[in-house]
């Protein structure tokens, strides 16, 4: 990981330190400090194709 002077030098420079890519809003969890819902129906955020182009 990384710490904050790191982030900030990478925003000033506009460099990307992580990304994250959900591929549906499903989740089999129940973590206090996440918004996804435990159970809820796999609606689908982006195709497979979108995330390799993102990538």
């Amino acid at each position: 990981m990384y710490g904050p002077q790191e982030a900030h030098k990478a925003r000033n420079s506009n460099r990307l330190l992580a990304i994250r890519l959900e591929t549906n809003k499903s989740c089999n969890l129940r973590c206090r400090y996440c918004y996804a819902q435990s159970g809820e129906d796999s609606a689908k955020i982006a195709d497979f194709n979108n995330l390799k182009r993102i990538i």
